[in-house]
């Protein structure tokens, strides 16, 4: 958890190659240690290419061995 009801959520890839991940946001809600209220859309940045986009599902293509990192709202 981040100060102002954020999140950063990182996804890391372990395999051998390019690998697509997609969660919902909203179980993100349902973890206690989670400090994030359920929305309509949350607020992503991702930090690694500054892209901002509204949603209620991370999208994440990410490289073999790579991670990718956001910020959710």
């Amino acid at each position: 958890p981040l100060d102002g009801k954020r999140v950063a959520v990182c996804v890391f890839n372990k395999g051998k190659s390019q690998k697509k991940v997609s969660f919902s946001i909203d179980k993100l809600t349902e973890i206690s240690d989670v400090n994030l209220d359920k929305k309509e859309k949350y607020n992503i940045l991702n930090c690694w290419t500054d892209e901002k986009s509204e949603g209620k599902e991370i999208v994440s293509l990410t490289e073999k061995h790579g991670c990718d990192v956001f910020i959710i709202s």
